[in-house]
């Protein structure tokens, strides 16, 4: 019917776990359009989504990089900006 709401608990697209070794800023980019997509802009909810698809030794690096700076409530593109400079061996920061 035409009148009908668009059903908005259906997404967009999936989240896949990142990959080790695999392009790092792929696969932001693509994370970003995911939340473009499905209309997410929470910020706490990117960081969910990022940190629950990274492999458990690089949650715990970005965990441990968290802890270091003292930055508990540390933001998504935080996480993108330290993990991409390590998984792309571009030091320094």
């Amino acid at each position: 019917m035409p009148d009908e709401a668009p059903n908005t608990s259906q997404t967009i697209g999936k989240v896949t776990k990142y990959v080790v070794g695999t392009d790092w800023e792929s696969y932001t980019e693509q994370l970003d359009f995911y939340f473009l997509a499905n209309g997410v802009g929470d910020v706490k909810t990117k960081k969910a989504v990022l940190l629950t698809n990274l492999p458990v030794e690089t949650y715990q690096l970005a965990k441990d990089l968290v802890a270091w700076v003292g930055n508990k409530m540390a933001v998504f593109f935080g996480f993108c900006w330290i993990l991409a400079k390590i998984l792309l061996y571009s030091f320094p920061f």
